[in-house]
């Protein structure tokens, strides 16, 4: 398969956070500025947002254990994700909360067209 530019497909872009501190409240105030400073309501563009924790329980060798927090977004196209980067409600939860997580790593992909007869 060819990979080609995806900049008219819908980008997803998942961050997993590993959170400094892992008290149940700092974890609630995380996840709350999660919803507070980085949801659709204040970005135009992102068409998918959800957030969720690690099933601690899962122990199988190919599950990543270093994480605590994932944030899935959906954006129309790379120019939406792009307007959402540059916002001053990014930057300011950057600014607020970015210091909560030890280390984040970021996966972004373009959505593949749905296969026909896959309904």
């Amino acid at each position: 398969m060819a990979y080609s530019a995806g900049l008219s497909r819908r980008l997803i872009h998942d961050t997993y956070f590993r959170l400094a501190d892992r008290r149940p409240k700092t974890f609630n105030d995380f996840v709350e500025s999660l919803w507070r400073y980085l949801s659709p309501q204040h970005h135009d563009g992102m068409v998918e947002f959800s957030i969720s924790f690690r099933a601690v329980e899962m122990q199988r060798s190919v599950n990543d254990k270093e994480f605590d927090v994932l944030m899935h977004m959906v954006f129309q196209n790379v120019q939406a994700y792009s307007t959402y980067r540059s916002a001053d409600k990014h930057n300011e939860w950057i600014d607020l909360y970015g210091a909560l997580s030890i280390d984040r790593r970021v996966y972004d992909s373009y959505e593949l067209p749905q296969q026909k007869g896959s309904e």
